[in-house]
């Protein structure tokens, strides 16, 4: 993907100006030029409306990117075409990186830069970059994941497990092995950070900012479970000596800067050689930072490539809080970049490295001069190269003919062809599940559904899928589906008579409308079934100080369901 290089420095800070020049681009440099710093803050645009959200986007765009800029951005993306332009925010000073970036809105494709797999955009730290990525061959690299909750602050909620379980793909393919740490402490995270020097490391937890002295950390768990502050110059000297790669930290204010220029913890992190930072500004909701690290890697595992990565993540949730008045919360997760953002080979890559591990080419063995060729014909047995010749070739070079013998197939190996043969089902189901299931519903319906998906594991989200494309196919029985239907209206009415003290789980109810009355037709019944299954697991997994009662049946319910629908599945297979 190529580069566009976008230069911001505030030129009169008295006056409210700024210059804005084109470095770098595939249609080339463009002056600086000089505009007014717009009055659009991160504090607006990530608490408003989606119809709010634009006005700030088409004001802030227009301000930032006059007509030149936005010229050679136009350029650019038509040049680079499906390949896509990396859009490399460089900012000279704080004031100019306090700007919300993200929020770059193109009006005439009616999408937000920051959104499009197409256009990541990324904060880029000028420096040197950081050191190289372990050369392969040997033990994976570890991906350390990390959470603290200490007991004298809230808890910020089990979030791990989703990670470790989005990675999982990339433990297969050998990319990394996944390490945790579920209760952290300060010797704990200097022990794993010396001893396994990890490529990745994941927090989950709380951060802090200290405005007063322009200094930020993360809150580990001391003594007897208290909070103990790690402050983030100690934090960027034990990852920079791992020689870390990436960092993800999951937890508030962990992108927050003062008026110095790499004051904030994850611009810290970036400045002692951590080439790939993602940090939250603000405050971070725990569901919502949930659903962003569990499409991030899930994306991670697939790519190799962080900066698409963080695109989906923050298009997970767009779609989660589209429709509230949080419509911008997506903004406040940024990628701090020195370096590549390119973790490991895209997912496709994996099985070809294996498939060549798997079958290997030997060094030349023996060069026999044969007795029938007057001029000396040379018949290689084993040839290493880059390009293997399938068949007889021969190839005439000075008189000399090398005759090559036909190349063997690789040798099979079963298990990739599993994987490969999983990878292809699950892609045609993604695509079944998107060309029935979500393109029947409402333009706001599809967002609601795709937010709770966007929340679950991948083994949960599979199995709500499947179930979803048989109600849509009519291939889920009456019985048990109305079953569920009735579980469902009967945790509902339980949630409504606690009241207030269940209410944001009423309000989730609410957004799919499940256990609401269904009408007569065999379609109506449909659209409530394909909008109530998504919430069945979160129902099922939910924990809080009232234990619903009538939980118990609707999980009956839900394995019966699950039962005959896989019943019915391999019955039409076989």
């Amino acid at each position: 993907m190529q580069t566009f290089d976008l230069r911001v420095e505030v030129s009169d800070g008295v006056a409210g100006e700024m210059t804005v020049a084109v470095t770098q681009s595939p249609a080339g440099e463009v002056d600086g030029v000089r505009v007014a710093v717009p009055p659009v803050t991160l504090a607006q645009a990530m608490h408003c409306t989606a119809r709010r959200l634009l006005e700030l986007a088409a004001e802030f765009t227009g301000a930032v990117l006059p007509p030149p800029l936005w010229a050679a951005w136009r350029a650019s993306t038509a040049a680079a075409g499906s390949a896509g332009v990396c859009l490399r925010i460089r900012t000279a000073g704080a004031a100019a990186a306090a700007l919300p970036w993200e929020l770059l809105y193109d009006a005439e494709r009616g999408a937000y830069l920051a959104l499009d797999p197409l256009t990541p955009v990324v904060r880029y730290l000028e420096g040197p970059a950081g050191p190289p990525l372990p050369a392969p061959g040997g033990a994976p690299p570890v991906l350390l994941l990390g959470a603290a909750a200490p007991r004298d602050l809230p808890a910020p909620g089990a979030a791990l497990e989703g990670v470790a379980t989005a990675l999982a793909p990339a433990v297969r393919a050998g990319r990394g092995r996944v390490e945790r740490i579920d209760h952290l402490t300060l010797p704990r995270l200097e022990a794993a950070l010396q001893e396994r020097r990890p490529l990745l490391f994941h927090f989950h937890g709380h951060g802090f900012w200290a405005g007063y002295d322009g200094a930020g950390g993360l809150a580990l768990e001391g003594r007897g479970g208290a909070a103990e502050l790690l402050d983030s110059a100690t934090l960027a000297t034990l990852l920079g000596a791992a020689r870390t790669q990436f960092v993800m930290l999951n937890a508030c204010s962990s992108a927050t800067a003062g008026s110095e220029r790499w004051s904030g913890l994850a611009q810290g992190l970036v400045r002692r050689g951590v080439p790939a930072v993602v940090a939250h500004q603000g405050a971070l909701d725990d569901d919502l930072g949930r659903v962003f690290a569990g499409r991030f890697y899930a994306a991670l595992a697939a790519s190799g490539d962080v900066a698409q990565a963080v695109t989906a993540g923050r298009i997970a949730m767009a779609a989660r809080c589209a429709a509230g008045e949080q419509a911008g919360a997506w903004l406040a997760p940024l990628l701090f970049l020195r370096g590549d953002a390119l973790l490991w080979p895209p997912a496709d890559e994996f099985v070809d490295d294996a498939r060549n591990r798997a079958s290997p080419r030997s060094s030349v063995s023996s060069l026999p001069q044969s007795a029938s060729d007057e001029r000396g014909a040379i018949n290689i047995e084993n040839l290493n190269a880059g390009t293997v010749i399938m068949g007889d070739a021969t190839i005439d070079m000075r008189g000399t003919t090398v005759n090559f013998p036909a190349a063997p197939p690789p040798t099979p190996d079963p298990r990739l062809d599993e994987l490969v043969a999983g990878q292809g089902a699950l892609l045609a189901r993604q695509d079944a599940f998107q060309r029935e299931v979500l393109a029947a519903l409402a333009a706001a319906e599809q967002r609601v559904v795709a937010g709770v998906l966007d929340g679950m594991d991948e083994r949960n989200r599979r199995l709500v899928e499947e179930v979803m494309l048989a109600v849509q196919g009519g291939q889920a029985p009456p019985a048990e589906t109305q079953a569920l239907l009735d579980a469902v209206a009967a945790v509902r009415a339980e949630v409504r008579g606690h009241g207030a003290a269940l209410a944001s789980l009423g309000d989730r109810l609410d957004a799919l409308a499940a256990g609401e009355p269904v009408g007569p037709t065999e379609a109506e019944v449909k659209h409530r079934l394909v909008m109530t299954v998504p919430i069945v697991p979160f129902l099922l997994g939910y924990e809080g100080e009232i234990e619903l009662k009538s939980r118990f049946g609707l999980d009956a319910a839900w394995q019966a369901l699950v039962k005959k629908v896989r019943g019915e599945r391999d019955e039409e297979s076989s």
